[in-house]
């Protein structure tokens, strides 16, 4: 499939249909998958897709499109439909598209399968674990996905990215005859598959707790004690603060937290976080963000200090603040220079939080849930597995109290992130 022949064949048709500035995204995608399955490997197939993006500003109306059949038959009355769909819309002066920039090429990773090596990998990994964890009972996939994804507009922006990569995940639980533990899962995109898959993320160590796991013990009471955070978990509380904080809706809503705090520290000045859109170590990368624009590596927090919003052109024309060069993927946080084992040594009392449930903050931030596959910590050392506690907080007064950053770090393929201590953390038992 051409999909540049198709996508600037759609560009033309929404111009001569009278769209004033018009953007079109064209991408054809296949996904290899080979799954294991109560211990056996079962699945084998290949799902092709394509996929086609119109978009249209029309006397400041705007309007999106998108269709699955990409015949120019299909294109032809999908372009008279989002053209109909601008003309009713409301308009709004802050819609624009992206300015004119130079042509990009971007490859990167295998763009191809390798299933022979897909299949014998998921096979090592079954014999892996059924051999030295055989209390575990695992599910997981081995996937290889191609995407080749072209981006054009009306002011001339031309980016054409062609990506590979695998991706591998795993579900797993341990049980013997008297018990069964809970759940958990890791995995991560892949460059290749040139090392075993039970070496990914933090598998192993996953597979090692979660035997001890079978068995908890019910924490009592309620204490303000540390949290050392899997990277995860670190992830996932700094991913909520930006996305809740720092994109176009709670801007424009007067909802965000950090409303004019750029150059102001807004956490601990042990946090610096980056955007690395083409980053080597990275499985995947990106070349167009927000409405057509190009990214770049921008650092949102700066030991503390934030610099940016994640805003796209519509954002900024609505808050009035700067565009964005970032969307605030492909993370990584600054390691720190406290070893993993130190970490869990300053621990008076506390919890390794190894995986968290609950919901997004609520909007003077504070945020709840569950601890699961957790540890209680006590006078610098893991007690033993809890059943599930409460923990609580505010997200803010959290990443202000970080006590440790972690010399190691996780690469998923797509973030890299350390381990840390929050300090006064409310961990509720029974």
């Amino acid at each position: 499939m051409d999909i540049k022949k198709i996508a600037k064949y759609s560009l033309d048709k929404l111009i001569a249909a009278g769209g004033e500035k018009v953007s079109v995204i064209a991408s054809d995608r296949i996904k290899t998958e080979i799954q294991l399955e109560h211990g056996e490997i079962n699945l084998y197939r290949t799902i092709p897709s394509s996929a086609l993006t119109l978009s249209v500003l029309l006397d400041q109306r705007n309007a999106h499109f998108t269709l699955n059949d990409l015949s120019e038959t299909e294109i032809d009355k999908a372009v008279l439909q989002v053209i109909e769909m601008a003309k009713n819309s409301t308009q709004d002066p802050a819609f624009d598209i992206a300015p004119k920039h130079e042509p990009k090429s971007y490859k990167k990773g295998e763009l191809k399968p390798d299933t022979d090596q897909m299949y014998d990998r998921l096979a090592e990994f079954k014999k892996d674990y059924q051999e030295n964890y055989p209390s575990i009972l695992a599910d997981a996939y081995v996937v290889h996905n191609y995407s080749h994804t072209y981006r054009t507009n009306s002011n001339g922006i031309a980016f054409d990215s062609e990506q590979g990569y695998y991706e591998f995940s795993t579900m797993f639980s341990a049980k013997d005859k008297a018990s069964v533990s809970s759940m958990n899962g890791d995995g991560a995109v892949l460059k290749d598959l040139n090392s075993p898959l039970i070496e990914c993320g933090l598998i192993k160590t996953y597979f090692d707790q979660i035997v001890g796991q079978m068995t908890t013990e019910q924490l009592e009471g309620k204490f303000q004690g540390d949290l050392v955070l899997l990277p995860q978990n670190v992830e996932f509380l700094i991913g909520t603060l930006l996305q809740s904080n720092l994109t176009v809706m709670p801007l424009m809503n007067k909802t965000s937290l950090l409303d004019g705090k750029v150059g102001e520290k807004i956490v601990s000045d042990k946090l610096t976080v980056t955007s690395t859109p083409d980053n080597d170590e990275f499985a995947l990368g990106s070349i167009s963000i927000h409405e057509g624009l190009s990214p770049e590596i921008t650092t949102i927090l700066d030991k503390g200090v934030l610099n940016t919003y994640l805003l796209g052109i519509y954002g900024a024309n609505k808050t009035g603040y700067d565009v964005a060069k970032t969307d605030g993927s492909f993370l990584v946080v600054e390691p720190g220079n406290t070893p993993y084992d130190e970490m869990i040594k300053d621990v008076k009392e506390g919890l390794l939080l190894v995986r968290f449930s609950g919901g997004s903050p609520n909007a003077f931030g504070d945020i709840s849930g569950v601890a699961k596959n957790s540890y209680y910590i006590k006078d610098g050392k893991i007690q033993y597995p809890v059943s599930e506690v409460m923990i609580s907080g505010n997200i803010l007064d959290m990443l202000n109290n970080v006590k440790h950053v972690s010399k190691e770090t996780k690469n998923t393929g797509a973030s890299i992130t350390p381990w840390i201590t929050i300090g006064d953390v409310t961990i509720s038992g029974k």
